[in-house]
């Protein structure tokens, strides 16, 4: 009876793991509950909170599914990585962020850019506790006149059902009112408006563009859990940046991603900048 019972027991499990995978669109990794089956979307890297989430590993699903772009250009630059998924071209510009093309990251570094009002992406988390952090974001946003652009942003946790992942209740983004950073590949480094807590287990995250123009992001860095649930006060540059301004005088030194984040992806085709 024993045997039996065994037996029994591990056709199930594979009726349902094959289960899973149907819904799932052919996913082969099982899922937690806190993530739906009618999400369509899979990993394109594990990332894991706390840590640094790379802005281009957004997951694998396409235009509406796990990114959404507001603004196509009609000759799309060539992404560094990520050209075609799933049959289509990826939208989301994914670029070089290096000093090999002016930029001030280091060798290897490669972010999302030309972000707008509206867009956003989808990333597959995993949180390995319960924790209320205050992450910081690597961004770049320039006007070549002189001028300066608000940075509005927000995260968002959800289950990859919801049509609109921005419509959820956000926390842990920027409320900056104008900055200019000195050039789109210039980079300062800005802790949350505002904590946001993230339950143990595996979660859809979504980065919203609330209100962005000529937004770039490299990364946003969760870091430890803070305690006391955060410091809510207005977010301000990093200390080692520079303090925003409208002409920076100097670019920002180049400060390689926390946890090596900036040097975990490698160029894989030549990336020529248009603007």
């Amino acid at each position: 009876m024993v045997g039996k019972s065994a037996c029994t027991l591990a056709v199930f499990a594979m009726l349902a793991a094959a289960s899973a995978k149907s819904l799932r669109g052919g996913y082969q990794t099982q899922r937690s509950l806190d993530v739906s089956p009618l999400y369509k979307g899979e990993p394109y890297k594990a990332i894991e909170v706390p840590g640094v989430l790379e802005a281009e590993f957004f997951d694998v699903g396409g235009e509406g599914v796990t990114y959404h772009t507001v603004v196509v250009p009609v000759v799309l630059p060539a992404n560094v990585i990520r050209l075609n998924e799933d049959g289509a071209k990826v939208t989301v510009q994914i670029n070089d962020l290096s000093a090999d093309v002016g930029g001030s990251e280091p060798a290897g570094a490669i972010g999302v850019g030309m972000g707008v009002t509206g867009e956003w992406q989808r990333y597959t988390i995993t949180a390995l506790q319960d924790g209320t952090y205050l992450p910081t974001w690597r961004i770049a946003t320039f006007d070549p006149a002189g001028g300066v652009f608000p940075v509005e942003t927000t995260l968002t946790i959800g289950t990859g059902a919801e049509a609109d992942p921005c419509a959820l209740p956000g926390a842990g983004g920027l409320d900056l009112a104008g900055i200019n950073t000195g050039d789109y590949k210039t980079f300062m480094s800005y802790k949350s408006k505002d904590p946001i807590t993230i339950p143990a287990g595996e979660h859809v995250l979504t980065m919203c563009y609330t209100n962005v123009n000529t937004f770039e992001i490299n990364y946003i860095d969760f870091g430890k859990p803070v305690p006391g649930g955060g410091d809510t006060a207005a977010p301000s540059a990093i200390p080692g940046s520079m303090a925003p301004s409208t002409a920076p005088s100097a670019a920002p030194s180049a400060a390689p991603n926390a946890a090596g984040g900036a040097t975990t992806s490698s160029l894989t085709d030549d990336y020529t900048t248009a603007r």
